[in-house]
């Protein structure tokens, strides 16, 4: 659930200087493995090359993919921006319905978005953080 009470809402410095807002997403119920991307990912953002695929190309076929990639991501950013407004950035975490023991990180800049598995929750690390003076918070 986002929190976009308006009573509950301090204004930042941003928004008073740019209009730039934010909002926490807070969800009980991970997201769909299939829909996430679908509905969400693939429509509105392009994905980074990964650098090994890019070491196997010749210049001409980076070029290539840099132009198809550049024209891809002009194209979402306008149907994003009619979408949901202007999204300078977003970062977090993630939870995928078939991943329950690992934390997806989630970061997103301008027409960039990443997606990836970053370590198991807490809760999965108990001897970590048990006996600890942090695991009340925990």
């Amino acid at each position: 659930v986002a929190n976009n009470n308006i009573k509950d809402r301090k204004i930042t410095r941003h928004e008073t200087r740019f209009g730039i807002t934010s909002f926490i997403y807070r969800a009980r119920r991970p997201f769909h493995p299939g829909r996430l991307p679908d509905l969400f990912l693939e429509p509105y953002f392009s994905e980074v090359v990964e650098e090994d695929e890019e070491d196997k190309m010749s210049e001409e076929e980076k070029l290539v993919v840099l132009q198809k990639l550049q024209e891809d991501a002009a194209a979402k950013q306008v149907k994003r921006t009619e979408a949901m407004g202007q999204l300078l950035r977003s970062k977090g975490f993630l939870w995928i319905a078939t991943s329950h023991d690992i934390i997806g990180g989630w970061q997103q800049a301008g027409n960039v978005m990443s997606v990836q598995a970053e370590s198991p929750w807490m809760c999965e690390t108990r001897e970590m953080w048990e006996d600890t003076p942090s695991a009340e918070q925990i």
